[in-house]
């Protein structure tokens, strides 16, 4: 604190308006910083009211909240401020819910691949499958080109499938967020989807994007049950999770398979 003393000392002696430069923006940089890191707490604040964290969660690490700060002191925009604030908010919930590499992933989110982020993460269903048309083409493969390179989603081109196993009441719900589709059919089937995978950042950020379910993804997914021998009827509703389990709710009947024509006389 001496040296430190001296050398301010000595550097005002020298060059005193350079210095009070320097104070200046230092002192500057330092309230931006405290505002920003502030406007973010607060916002988390008012989401933890509406979702209070469970009474035994620790809540975020010391390592974690020295990396998150760094990154929120950063955060001069209300979007920005809100984004941080939900991560805040759901790792104080849970816990692990943000690995630092997604931190790193949001920290340096620039337009383009923002924009690429919420369209692919709005075509994805059961939080860890993007639901892909037989060929993927214009817009769409320019944006999930974008979204593969940002290490949000697997290949684009592989042979992916998503096997989900009907109930014992033959009954399999796939989730776009909050919006469910309900297949009904034979009990133990086996239904394959085909998909492209979520990587982890991908799935990390679902919650934070918050995307408006992609109306021709869920019709994808509609095609792809209707034709499959062991789904009689598909509903559609919303679902909820808890516990680890899904529920459907407020369900409609969009498609019931047609009965066998009775054979000619």
């Amino acid at each position: 604190m001496k040296a430190v003393a001296k050398a301010s000392a000595d550097a005002a002696v020298a060059d005193p308006q350079l210095l009070d430069r320097a104070l200046s923006r230092y002192i500057s940089d330092l309230h931006r910083k405290q505002g920003n890191r502030e406007a973010v707490a607060e916002k988390a604040l008012e989401q933890l009211a509406d979702e209070p964290a469970p009474s035994e969660s620790p809540g975020p690490s010391d390592d974690w909240m020295n990396v998150f700060e760094e990154y929120a002191e950063k955060a001069n925009s209300e979007e920005l401020r809100q984004t941080w604030a939900r991560v805040l908010a759901g790792e104080i919930r849970k816990p692990s819910s943000f690995s630092l590499r997604t931190l790193q992933f949001l920290s340096v989110l620039d337009k383009p691949t923002a924009e690429a982020c919420e369209t692919v993460l709005a075509r994805v269903f059961d939080r860890g499958y993007v639901a892909v048309d037989e060929e993927i083409s214009g817009e769409l493969f320019e944006k999930m080109k974008v979204a593969r390179l940002s290490g949000l989603i697997g290949q684009v081109d592989a042979d992916t499938f998503c096997s989900r196993t009907t109930s014992e009441t033959g009954v399999a719900i796939f989730s776009f967020g909050d919006d469910g589709i309900v297949a009904r059919g034979k009990p133990n089937a086996v239904i394959r989807v085909p998909c492209v995978s979520v990587t982890v950042i991908g799935q990390q950020l679902y919650p934070i994007i918050q995307p408006k379910a992609d109306e021709h993804a869920v019709n994808r997914l509609v095609e792809i049950l209707q034709r499959c021998a062991e789904v009689e009827s598909i509903q559609r509703g919303k679902v909820k999770e808890a516990n680890g389990t899904t529920s459907a709710f407020g369900l409609q009947t969009i498609w019931n398979r047609p009965s066998a024509a009775a054979p000619a006389n």
